[in-house]
């Protein structure tokens, strides 16, 4: 003889509490993005981007919460990159950069970071990869900051190129 007693005891039961379930966590999900384009407006507005962490640490403490897919929501909303604590704006960008209507139109749950051993879709999408990847290497003193600029310039010469010059350098 069992003795489990359910908490719910009919199947009429089971479905409103699914229902209720489900309700909750999109009420979480939009909460988490409330409060992850506040703080994005708040680096907009003030460029002080050291608020973000201690936010992230704590909501990726909930359970279901992707923690690559909050991270890389906050990377593509500023154009930056974010490792070990600290935010490095993209070449070229700042915190005047963002655009929060663009912000307010991604949902952090959606967000599917690119990965890094996807093939490039065109050659400036591949010259993005590269200077990423360069500025790790960099960074870790595996490579020479004036060598990754050199290569750097040689393909963006490469690009600005007619067809007939890439073609002639191949």
């Amino acid at each position: 003889m069992s003795t489990f007693t359910p908490k719910h005891a009919t199947i009429a039961d089971c479905v409103k509490e699914s229902g209720l379930i489900a309700k909750q966590q999109n009420t979480v999900a939009m909460r988490i993005q409330h409060v992850a384009t506040s703080l994005i407006h708040h680096v907009h507005e003030n460029g002080d981007w050291t608020v973000i962490f201690p936010c992230i640490e704590n909501i990726t403490q909930c359970n279901g919460v992707n923690k690559q897919a909050l991270v890389g929501y906050f990377e593509s909303s500023m154009h930056a990159s974010i490792e070990e604590g600290v935010l490095t704006y993209d070449t070229g960008a700042s915190a005047s950069d963002i655009n929060m209507d663009q912000v307010s139109a991604v949902m952090w749950y959606d967000f599917k970071k690119p990965s890094s051993k996807a093939a490039a879709k065109s050659l400036g999408e591949l010259l993005a990869q590269f200077e990423k990847g360069a500025k790790k290497s960099i960074k870790a003193g595996k490579v020479a900051e004036a060598d990754a600029a050199l290569v750097i310039a040689t393909i963006e010469g490469l690009m600005s190129s007619s067809e007939e010059d890439v073609a002639e350098a191949a």
